[in-house]
């Protein structure tokens, strides 16, 4: 199965120049694993199905990484795609590259990092062509403190959706279990925030 992943990666790698070329989140990803395979995706022609297992860990272009125990990737055969839109005129012939994949899904003991926030999920559904995160299951988010005027958060929910080009974020509770912020005020971050209202009052 080895020779068929490495064979897989450099026919992806070949055509990246071509498809996409920007400096996004995507635009550079490392992706290490204990185990990985690679296969026809039997249900859907045409595409790939990458799936790596056992302390997965991927490094994206900003040095943000995601964590978990699998990664599931279904992408489309580009060599493939390549050869029918060079028969076909522009634009039908243009496709983004972020076009390709059609699910990456990481599974058990999601862990993002970025900057100064931390989230953990069970399930974390990335859509690459729109740069957001559908998080799914013991959702915890965590905003960490970089500077004195920082006022740490931690947010837990059952379901999230987050913006991965803004770190904005949509949280979705129930009844039963609402969405839980909570605030760590500091004495340092109270008196940062009494001179700003102090100052503001004054104008």
């Amino acid at each position: 199965m080895r020779p068929l992943i490495v064979y897989s990666l450099l026919s992806l790698i070949s055509v990246l120049p071509g498809l996409y070329a920007t400096n996004d989140l995507f635009s550079k990803v490392i992706i290490t694993s204990k185990r990985a395979t690679c296969k026809k995706n039997s249900a859907l022609p045409q595409t790939l199905a990458f799936n790596y297992l056992d302390n997965v860990i991927v490094t994206f272009a900003d040095q943000s990484t995601v964590k978990a125990d699998t990664l599931e990737i279904i992408f489309d055969d580009i060599t493939q795609q390549k050869k029918k839109s060079q028969k076909l005129p522009a634009p039908h012939g243009a496709k983004n590259f972020k076009d390709h994949f059609k699910k990456v899904e990481f599974r058990n003991n999601v862990r993002i990092n970025r900057a100064q926030h931390s989230i953990a999920a069970d399930k974390g559904l990335f859509n690459v062509a729109d740069n957001t995160c559908r998080l799914e299951g013991n959702v915890i988010i965590k905003q960490a403190k970089t500077k004195d005027s920082d006022i740490p958060v931690t947010v837990q929910s059952n379901r999230a959706t987050l913006n991965l080009a803004t770190m904005e974020t949509v949280l979705e509770g129930s009844d039963a279990q609402p969405v839980h912020t909570c605030f760590m005020f500091e004495e340092s971050s109270l008196t940062h925030y009494k001179k700003h209202k102090d100052a503001t009052d004054h104008e």
